[in-house]
């Protein structure tokens, strides 16, 4: 398991640097209520997304969890065939 989980991770990294090779480009990002532009790689960008996207699952994942853990808590303290 430990090879596995190492050859994962080599295999990761490799790429996500063959995806900041190839995506030297620079890209302008307009955000549309500010007034800025916000010019960077276009690897940035797709690390930020991915980032962004990974972050916001595990919080919707946590949440969820959460309220099924408390539910089924609740639940467990009103059934009457409990000792």
């Amino acid at each position: 398991m430990k090879i596995l989980s190492r050859a994962l991770f080599v295999l990761f990294i490799v790429l996500g640097m063959l995806v900041a090779v190839s995506n030297m480009q620079r890209v302008e990002v307009e955000l549309w209520p500010l007034p800025e532009k916000i010019v960077l790689p276009l690897y940035l960008l797709i690390v930020g997304i991915l980032l962004a996207g990974l972050v916001a699952g595990l919080v919707l994942g946590w949440w969820i969890g959460f309220w099924v853990v408390a539910r089924t808590r609740g639940r467990w303290r009103t059934c009457s065939m409990c000792c």
